[in-house]
């Protein structure tokens, strides 16, 4: 399948079971640079320079301090300065090589500075120590169909289904992952297998039945989807019910017509 037919496939597939209905939290400092968060109060620029001044000094005594590292990391995303954020990410991931919190948040920064395949290097060498952890594996895998590289994306999912035990690991949204990839590959049957598969598995997780529910909306299928937007609203948790409506609207809305005034490029 050619690119451009894979494109929406890839709208889609950002939407599907993406990290906020994984049941995964937000990663601390991660809002502090996303242009669309909420802006915290903020510190007076001079205050921050001199805070930041005194947290450099510590670590030129002490490099591997913890406080430190993390207090200036802080400084430097409120600061937008992600160079400056950088050196003290990768810091603190060597030294912390099982807290997925540095080594995600140091993948994120490497995308936001340009440098990719240093971010799909920093996910794959923590895969390697913790194959379970979802968040690195949402983020490797969307980076990668990002990069249009499905196939190594695929691979790094079955490798990690493969290392977990059953009932140690979120192996439903590992598993949600792989169907993602399944339909940014234009492989609509075995995705939707998968889904209906997982729905069957798991009667109480409200991830797949949502999942599914989108993907028939966008083959053209609503009334098939409208129960199971249904149903995944049931069964999601409180927290996540409201975004599920939003989402379901959105999903559901019908295309806007031409407008008289404004025929499609197609009309005579």
């Amino acid at each position: 399948m050619s690119s451009t037919a894979q494109r929406p496939w890839l709208k889609l597939v950002m939407v599907v079971g993406g990290s906020a209905f994984l049941g995964l939290s937000i990663l601390p400092f991660v809002d502090s640079f996303l242009p669309k968060s909420t802006t915290p109060t903020p510190t007076p620029q001079s205050e921050q320079v001199s805070e930041a001044k005194g947290f450099e000094l510590v670590l030129q005594k002490d490099p591997d301090n913890v406080y430190a590292l993390r207090s200036l990391l802080e400084i430097r995303l409120r600061q937008q300065d992600l160079q400056g954020a950088l050196p003290l990410l990768t810091r603190l991931a060597k030294n912390n090589p099982t807290i997925g919190e540095y080594h995600i948040l140091l993948a994120q920064t490497q995308v936001e500075l340009g440098n990719q395949e240093a971010a799909v290097t920093t996910y794959r060498e923590f895969l390697q120590r913790q194959p379970d952890n979802l968040l690195a594996l949402v983020g490797i895998t969307d980076l990668l169909m990002q990069l249009q590289r499905p196939a190594l994306a695929e691979s790094i999912v079955q490798q990690s289904l493969v290392k977990v035990k059953p009932g140690q690991a979120d192996m439903a949204g590992m598993q949600i992952q792989m169907a993602r990839l399944y339909l940014a590959q234009g492989k609509i049957a075995p995705a939707l297998a998968l889904l209906e598969q997982l729905i069957q598995q798991n009667p109480q997780d409200f991830r797949p039945v949502f999942a599914k529910a989108q993907t028939l909306t966008a083959l053209g299928k609503p009334q098939e989807a409208q129960p199971l937007f249904a149903k995944a609203a049931e069964l999601a948790p409180p927290e996540h019910r409201d975004e599920i409506k939003r989402l379901t609207a959105v999903a559901t809305q019908p295309s806007p017509s031409p407008s008289p005034g404004n025929p499609s490029p197609k009309s005579p």
